[in-house]
């Protein structure tokens, strides 16, 4: 008998970190660059601001709850909650859990899940059960 899987997504601290240390190489690459300043300018502020979108997105998850029961998926967004189907393939790996779901209106949704997102128990939980689907 498959058990309801509920995962609470909270802002993850690595994600914030990984993004920001490729934005601050990718300002480096632009300070070390052989173009004319005014460029180099452009390119940084260009870098900044698409860094700062970024941060403030991975503050806020658009997906706040990920729910598996009885075999359907069920996405709890800003908007409220939406059925959805987990779309093949999901990455599993030792740092990271990346889903795809496919929402009925036909959008689809990514979502990210880092060991510091959730609790350990139902990480490991989501894990094994997409190795048994």
């Amino acid at each position: 008998m498959d058990r309801p899987l509920q995962i609470r997504i909270d802002p993850s601290r690595i994600a914030r970190a990984y993004s920001a240390c490729v934005l601050l190489l990718a300002l480096l690459a632009v300070a070390v660059a052989a173009i004319p300043f005014p460029l180099q300018c452009l390119l940084a502020v260009t870098v900044c601001v698409y860094g700062s979108c970024v941060l403030r997105e991975l503050c806020r998850p658009p997906v706040r709850t990920l729910e598996r029961i009885a075999g359907q998926w069920h996405l709890q967004t800003g908007d409220g909650q939406v059925d959805a189907l987990l779309a093949p393939p999901a990455f599993v790996a030792f740092g990271v859990v990346s889903l795809r779901f496919v929402l009925p209106c036909g959008n689809r949704k990514r979502v990210f899940l880092w060991p510091d997102s959730s609790d350990a128990d139902s990480l490991r939980r989501l894990r094994r059960a997409l190795q048994l689907s």
